[in-house]
């Protein structure tokens, strides 16, 4: 070492010293580095997988509406049909249907008869057979509209058929009073029962 100079010296002590940051690079900062770059990969895949599992988590927020969207679909289709076990349930249930409908827009039952049952199983669900009654009532013009409307578009479903109308005003004039625009109205009422799950 004596026989340097200090110029040699001195540069041979610059590279001791660089030597020696090298080594403690290589031995502490390098494997600090590669864990810090580790746990930052590793947190770069976990923040990827937790927005992948929000997204699955929103989607099954979506695919539980979706679910209980067609739940009430099938409800409500479910209600399409007339919910008695047996045909003459179910034609009791048409009945009670009627009158309330019919009351309820100012008209006047006279009867409900239910038509025969033609299937051959002993009353039970047919999907091909409908439940069938024929109704007679009194109403105006606008009470017919109104009762035919509602029983044809509400639930359960139903189908008017067969429709009679006529007149009362005819036979029912008073001198000094308006016409009486009240009809004798019958029709057949169909309704489907729902069959049931084997």
């Amino acid at each position: 070492m004596e026989r340097l100079t200090a110029g040699q010296r001195q540069g041979a002590a610059v590279g001791l010293l660089f030597l020696l940051l090298a080594a403690f690079y290589m031995v502490l900062i390098q494997p600090l580095v590669s864990i810090y770059r580790d746990y930052g990969e590793r947190i770069a895949d976990l923040q990827n997988r937790l927005a992948g599992y929000e997204r699955v988590a929103s989607r099954s927020t979506d695919l539980q509406q979706q679910f209980v969207r067609l739940k009430g679909q099938l409800s409500k289709q479910q209600r399409g049909y007339l919910q008695g076990k047996t045909r003459a349930l179910a034609a009791a249930e048409m009945q009670q249907h009627v009158k309330k409908v019919v009351e309820a827009n100012a008209g006047r039952l006279n009867s409900i008869q239910i038509m025969p049952d033609t299937t051959e199983d002993g009353g039970k669900a047919d999907a091909k057979q409908p439940v069938s009654i024929k109704v007679q009532m009194l109403g105006s013009t606008e009470t017919v509209q109104r009762v035919f409307h509602t029983l044809e578009s509400g639930q359960p479903r139903m189908f008017v058929d067969q429709v009679y109308l006529r007149g009362r005003s005819a036979y029912q004039f008073r001198p000094g009073k308006p016409p009486n625009d009240e009809m004798d109205i019958r029709f057949s009422l169909s309704g489907y029962m729902a069959l049931e799950k084997s």
